[in-house]
């Protein structure tokens, strides 16, 4: 008995340390900027709106976007006719003396006007570069689509990460509390000569590190809440949770190749890589049109003036047709001409990588959705299996069949094969929404079948 009332008040200093600890963190959720907006809640497909609109690097590549688009017109002007207008006004002053003769001045005052303009009828180097300024802008859209698909599995996997993080605390929160439990009952039967001090200790060893765990999830909910603000660009509202009826199924159709076959066929990018590969092809014409000549017409409308001792006034039209041909350039038309055959042949072996590539990420992607589906068939077996445990050791306790740390094990085994069923159904939404990715879907159709699946 002597033992036991030493112990006695050393337990009693340590539930007063579990509820300070406990109150520390309510309000330290309470007191973060990140902290969730009262009565603001919104869904994945809210999440990716107000992403369209505030994320940073979706908005530089909708600026380059624009930017590429204005090639297209600007290379169209070099083939559009040209009008300039030239004046200008002078007066002119001068003296002139000869032997004895006192020094005599002169001055007049003149002016000039002239309207030139030009056409041109043939360049085969202005007509390659239009050709490859609109596919740049090709380029350019499907760049920003790109930018789309990257937005939509950013913006899902900071959102799921989130609501990851807090079930982790939610289920540490109440691992705490039925650890909190078992130790006073512990306590209860110590007291009455039914447990040891040893069962005492394993529910206050378990109760500290369900602490530290606690601790550690509090501090990733707030770091999943800082990156998902980032991309909102607003502080993190309540997050709408994943449905307990989601869909967990093999994508439709079923059949491997066939997503294969479509990923080598619209993958966004690798049809950009396809569309650089035409470009660089294109580049070698551009070099070689420096060779060939060019052919425009002009026509110029000059009229001056001059007022001095006399007065002259002189009108003077001018058209037509002018051939430049580049005979020879000191050898820098071949030597652009080889260097885009080297950029040509690049951008063939880059293609060559990005489709190697594209098959294995869409088989990769395939399987490991696949295994998801088991993996979340199996984590529903183990938290089935992991309560009945529970409650098998939980009244083998009472009849003094099983240890205290039996059950807190069991305790421990159930709220793990919770969070990794959680987890695991997480995981098999951003697989899917990658596999639509790798086929070049980038409508927001996606986005809106998967927030269907949110509670409602």
């Amino acid at each position: 008995m002597e033992k036991t009332q030493k112990t006695e008040p050393m337990i009693i200093n340590k539930s007063l340390v579990i509820k300070t600890t406990c109150l520390w963190l309510a309000l330290s959720l309470l007191a973060t900027p990140m902290a969730a907006q009262e009565g603001s809640i919104i869904d994945l497909l809210s999440a990716y709106q107000l992403a369209l609109k505030h994320d940073a690097n979706f908005q530089a590549q909708r600026a380059t976007h624009k930017a590429v688009l204005s090639g297209v017109p600007l290379a169209e002007s070099k083939k559009g006719s040209t009008l300039r207008v030239q004046g200008n006004l002078n007066h002119t002053q001068s003296s002139r003396q000869s032997g004895n003769t006192p020094s005599q001045s002169d001055s007049s005052n003149g002016g000039s006007f002239s309207l030139q303009y030009s056409q041109p009828l043939i360049n085969y180097a202005n007509d390659r570069a239009l050709d490859s300024a609109k596919g740049q802008a090709t380029v350019g859209d499907l760049e920003l689509k790109v930018a789309h698909q990257e937005l939509m599995l950013k913006v899902a996997k900071l959102y799921f990460d989130t609501l990851a993080a807090q079930d982790n605390l939610e289920l540490t929160n109440k691992e705490q509390s039925a650890i909190t439990r078992h130790l006073e009952l512990a306590r209860e039967r110590l007291s009455v000569g039914l447990g040891t001090t040893i069962n005492l200790f394993e529910a206050e060893a378990r109760l500290k590190l369900s602490e530290a765990s606690q601790i550690g999830a509090v501090n990733k909910l707030n770091e999943a809440q800082l990156q998902l603000a980032q991309a909102l660009g607003r502080n993190t509202p309540n997050l709408k949770p994943l449905g307990e009826n989601a869909p967990i199924e093999a994508p439709n159709p079923k059949d491997q190749g066939h997503w294969l076959d479509q990923a080598l066929k619209e993958n966004l990018a690798l049809r950009i890589a396809r569309n650089r590969t035409a470009l660089a092809k294109q580049q070698i014409g551009i070099a070689e049109a420096a060779r060939l000549p060019s052919l425009s017409l002009s026509a110029s409308l000059s009229r001056s003036t001059a007022n001095g001792n006399a007065t002259s006034l002189s009108t003077s039209g001018n058209f037509g047709i002018n051939l430049s041909w580049p005979i020879y350039s000191g050898g820098a038309v071949p030597a652009r001409v080889t260097e885009s055959t080297h950029r040509y042949e690049a951008a063939q072996l880059q293609e060559e990588g990005i489709e190697r590539s594209t098959a294995l990420n869409t088989r990769t992607t395939y399987n490991d959705l696949m295994t998801n589906i088991r993996q979340v068939d199996a984590y529903e077996q183990a938290v089935r299996a992991s309560g009945k445990a529970l409650e098998a050791k939980q009244e083998g306790f009472k009849a003094g069949a099983n240890s205290n740390l039996d059950v807190l094990d069991a305790q421990r085994d159930l709220f793990l094969a919770r969070r990794d069923l959680l987890q695991s159904r997480y995981r098999y939404i951003l697989n899917l929404l990658k596999l639509e990715n790798l086929v070049g879907r980038t409508d927001a159709t996606v986005i809106e079948r998967i927030n269907s699946w949110l509670e409602r």
